[in-house]
């Protein structure tokens, strides 16, 4: 195992830990109350593109998906009301640099001959 893999595979299961050990508890107490979080997608250049919000739940277990199936990406759709396609790929390291920064840009895969930049940002319910 080199060095980036056992980061990124200690990385996912803290998250794991965290989110699994949580007293049921955590959000009722003011001291310890904390912020929903939810991963939002902005769109450059659109035209009818969609990308669907995840909460922070869904992302880290999209996260914790990838790295099971041996670092396969997930590919998200943001079709939208468009005529055409393009497709959102999500990886460990764009994951995990997003939960450390708290957003990143990145871009689609091409698509009627174009691709679109997307915002990727972690934003309060």
């Amino acid at each position: 195992m080199n060095r980036r893999t056992l980061l990124q595979t200690t990385a996912i299961t803290t998250l794991g830990l965290i989110m699994s050990s949580a007293p049921k508890s955590f959000a009722t107490e003011p001291e310890l109350e904390a912020q929903e979080l939810q991963l939002t997608g902005l769109i450059t250049n659109n035209h009818g593109h969609v990308f669907t919000t995840l909460t922070l739940t869904q992302t880290i277990l999209i996260l914790q998906q990838i790295h099971k199936d041996s670092e396969k990406p997930s590919l998200v759709s943001i079709k939208g009301t468009s005529g055409h396609d393009h497709i959102l790929e999500l990886t460990t390291s764009l994951l995990l640099e997003l939960l450390t920064l708290g957003q990143i840009e990145t871009v689609t895969q091409p698509g009627a001959n174009h691709t679109h930049p997307v915002m990727l940002q972690l934003a309060e319910i």
